[in-house]
């Protein structure tokens, strides 16, 4: 693999990684790495509930790799797809005209659903349905595709509602919330929380959020900024805890309540939802996963320009 590796999608049995530039390969649980045929430059990945490898093109197409398959299938869209989500309804696709579908599981064409405001950037899926953000940050909300409840604000099922965000500037970001099934909203003036049809718990100020990962199974979230700094987040989105390791460059989490983050100099480290950082071993870390085949294991993918990818395992716990 020339290019740098930027997506990584563990799944039992392989793991998928693909480049910056639509270079992609597969690593079995002997860490063998195969090449796989490259898309080209892609906008988004995502693995669907059968295990399929979902990878949006820049065009009308999404290129679809089944659980256990080495070649890929191209899905017809009716639109170029900027953004992907995976929800228990299937995976959703924004398009480049603001529209939004399901994508279908076979080489059929898609059938547009829902119009959104603007070209659709970024989706996140909630408790209460899905959270779209507009090329020109306009924010949307709905109830599609889930069933309506008693509950969901959204009774009238398939409509979108628009959000206002004049507290916090022009929305630039989609993030899971502190809470399983909630979002959060970054813009240039500050972050939310996504509370139904409105925001909630307004921080002020300037972060340049690069992500936001949940610590499984407590009310904390680690959120990042593109400078590299860190702070794990309570439900109010309060910055609780600045976490003492700096220049991070992505984060993952575990399914044991802790998060594995990496820096841009090739460190790896586990993260607890306190604050604490224990080192992992490791050189050349460009991305990190849970180990689906190893209770508190992880994937670490390493990478160089004269040495390609490589990809290593080892044991994660505070």
């Amino acid at each position: 693999m020339q290019a740098v590796p930027v997506t990584i999608l563990a799944k039992p049995g392989a793991c998928v990684i693909g480049s910056e530039t639509g270079e992609w390969a597969v690593a079995d649980r002997g860490d063998r790495i195969t090449p796989l045929p490259a898309t080209g430059p892609f906008g988004a990945a995502v693995l669907d509930t059968a295990g399929s490898l979902i990878v949006s093109c820049w065009a009308p197409v999404v290129q679809q790799l089944r659980a256990g398959a080495r070649t890929w299938e191209p899905i017809e869209l009716g639109a170029t797809p900027l953004a992907l989500v995976a929800t228990p309804r299937g995976v959703i696709s924004g398009d480049a005209t603001g529209g939004l579908a399901i994508v279908p599981t076979s080489s059929r064409i898609s059938v547009q659903e829902l119009t959104a405001a603007e070209p659709v950037v970024e989706l996140c899926s909630t408790d209460d349905g899905l959270a779209i953000l507009g090329a020109s940050g306009a924010l949307e909300v709905t109830g599609w595709p889930f069933r309506a409840t008693e509950t969901s604000p959204y009774r009238d099922g398939a409509q979108l509602a628009r959000v206002d965000t004049a507290a916090i500037g022009r929305p630039y970001g989609l993030f899971p919330g502190v809470r399983e099934g909630s979002a959060i909203v970054a813009g240039r003036r500050g972050i939310a929380a996504l509370a139904g049809n409105a925001l909630a718990y307004v921080v002020v100020g300037e972060l340049e959020v690069r992500g936001v990962v949940r610590f499984a199974g407590a009310d904390r979230a680690c959120l990042f900024t593109d400078g590299g700094e860190a702070w794990i987040l309570d439900p109010s989105l309060a910055r609780v805890t600045r976490v003492r390791t700096v220049d991070i460059a992505g984060a993952s989490a575990m399914p044991d309540g802790t998060v594995l983050i990496w820096t841009h100099h090739g460190d790896l480290a586990l993260l607890a939802s306190d604050g604490a950082v224990r080192g992992l071993a490791g050189r050349d870390v460009v991305g990190a996963a849970p180990d689906p085949d190893r209770a508190s294991g992880y994937l670490a993918v390493h990478w160089t320009a004269t040495d390609g990818v490589s990809l290593s395992r080892g044991g994660a716990w505070i």
